[in-house]
């Protein structure tokens, strides 16, 4: 072979051998990326396999023993919603924000709920005036509050989040149900609270988590609530179901805690604590819950609308609608509070 052939051969073998390392590159490039594809998949797939049990719609609740395994995931944010800062400063879940219910609702009604202070046990007379002179001056939702309180709470567009309280879900499925109507749909309750988490003996922390704000742009969902005017022109349709979760004796009347008594006329009663377990704070099944509902004529075909006081009931029992699946549920949120001091709207 001549000299001129073997030095094309050499260059021919080297340009070989370097498209071969490129290729090699490329290959281990589309492998990282799979990787990280396939990671973000699993990630997402985990987060809709932390049920407790065969809901129809599971991915929103999630139980201690999936949360215990995942505490330093990084795109989760728990969000700690007990009553009192106090009781969140004593103990809570590690790496847990706290969010103030107040302010939440301050900026969801439009209006600054510090103006009036809950009487409490201690001043059960004035609970009556408290709720008139709350229901007569609700505004407007600010949604660019509620935006800046979720900000702050570390909370973007695509976090995943699982809220908790001690109060059976009670104020956690209010802020499910701010989420949702912002539209985030990654968020879950913590099935049993912190009851469960601390009886179950799983570790508790003290400590602050260094959390700063996160872009959070909301995407209003308007079917997902709903007003007087609204329930006016609608209380007569065959598919739309008022539903009453307050006590019996708000229902009836016998309890008064705005300036007129009684219920929407047309809605039917359920109060929202039959949906918990009382012996572990945890959401019945799923067979169980179909049951209540079914016994009070609320299917799955017609819009319900939930009410209470004050929307903290309601959302409670908007939370477990959505958890059996119910698509057409829209929230009265100014509730009682709204529709007992409006000497305008009919009462029965």
């Amino acid at each position: 072979m001549k000299r001129g052939g073997k030095l094309k051969g050499l260059i021919w073998l080297f340009q070989r051998s370097q498209t071969v390392k490129d290729c090699k590159k490329e290959r281990n490039v589309e492998k990282f990326f799979c990787v990280l594809l396939i990671l973000q998949i699993l990630s997402i797939f985990c987060f809709r396999e932390c049920h407790a049990g065969p809901y129809p719609n599971p991915n929103i609740l999630v139980e201690t023993d999936w949360l215990a395994t995942r505490l330093e995931d990084a795109n989760l944010r728990i969000v700690d919603m007990q009553e009192t800062r106090e009781a969140y400063l004593q103990g809570h879940i590690p790496g847990a924000v706290y969010v103030d219910l107040d302010e939440i609702v301050s900026a969801v009604k439009g209006v600054s709920r510090k103006t009036y202070l809950w009487p409490g046990a201690k001043e059960p007379e004035k609970i009556a005036e408290y709720c008139a002179s709350w229901g007569t001056e609700t505004g407007s939702p600010d949604v660019e509050l509620i935006e800046m309180r979720i900000r702050d709470a570390g909370i973007g567009n695509d976090t995943v989040v699982v809220v908790y309280d001690d109060a059976e879900c009670l104020y956690a499925a209010q802020f499910f149900w701010v989420l949702e109507m912002l539209g985030h749909n990654r968020v879950a309750l913590l099935n049993g609270g912190i009851a469960r988490w601390r009886g179950e003996g799983l570790p508790l922390s003290r400590d602050i988590p260094p959390i700063g704000p996160v872009p959070f742009k909301a995407r209003l969902r308007p079917e997902v609530v709903t007003d007087a005017a609204w329930i006016l022109r609608e209380m007569q349709n065959p598919q739309v179901t008022l539903l009453d979760v307050r006590s019996k004796a708000e229902y009836v009347g016998t309890a008064k805690l705005s300036k007129r008594a009684g219920h929407i006329p047309g809605a039917v009663h359920l109060e929202w604590s039959n949906a918990v377990d009382p012996l572990t704070s945890t959401f019945k099944t799923q067979e169980e819950l179909k049951d209540l509902l079914g016994g009070a004529r609320i299917t799955r075909d017609k819009t319900v609308v939930p009410y209470c006081q004050a929307g903290i009931r309601a959302s409670h029992t908007y939370f477990v609608l959505r958890l059996l699946g119910y698509e057409k549920v829209r929230l009265y949120y100014p509730s009682w509070n709204e529709w007992g001091n409006r000497d305008t709207l009919p009462v029965e």
